[in-house]
């Protein structure tokens, strides 16, 4: 919600967020106890993906969020993604 709304602040004035200002978007969606704010999250993260700038921290981010949300299931999926994708998990997730 606000972190959809500061990204889009930031591309209107030119600004390309950097991978510290997706991680803070992040990790404030996933901490924010509004609903809607998680899937705001995952989205954010998913554009990561899609824009190539998709680092280890992006992923224990989003697991913690998603395991403190109740949504084990999807952090189940998250981390099958981070196993296919070949990162170091023990790195990633400390």
């Amino acid at each position: 919600m606000m972190a959809s709304l500061m990204f889009d602040l930031m591309a209107s004035k030119g600004c390309s967020p950097d991978v510290v200002t997706l991680n803070s978007l992040i990790d404030g969606c996933c901490r924010a106890k509004r609903v809607g704010d998680l899937d705001a999250a995952q989205d954010l993260f998913q554009e990561m993906i899609s824009h190539g700038v998709c680092l280890y921290r992006n992923f224990g981010i989003l697991l913690d969020g998603l395991c403190n949300h109740g949504k084990v299931e999807k952090a189940l999926e998250m981390f099958k993604v981070m196993q296919k994708s070949k990162m170091d998990l023990e790195y990633c997730c400390l």
